[in-house]
């Protein structure tokens, strides 16, 4: 598979890449970002994932919505 100039510019600022294979959509992220969320996603407390879950909302996400799941975790 070949990146794009600004593709590979993506990748290395950490951010992801969206592609699609043979009509498969795939997002590309740094090894490390995966490791780290595979992780976080087998953990046998499931609320370690929260915080994660937090920093990933994007701008248009609610301050409001940290306090209903604050108390779970």
């Amino acid at each position: 598979m070949t990146l794009t100039k600004e593709e590979q510019l993506a990748i290395a600022s950490g951010e992801n890449v969206s592609v699609t294979v043979d009509g498969i959509r795939c997002v590309l992220v740094r090894a490390e970002v995966f490791e780290r969320v595979r992780d976080l996603l087998s953990a046998d407390d499931p609320r370690l994932a929260y915080p994660a879950i937090l920093r990933a909302w994007d701008d248009g996400g609610d301050p409001a919505d940290y306090e209903e799941y604050r108390d779970l975790a």
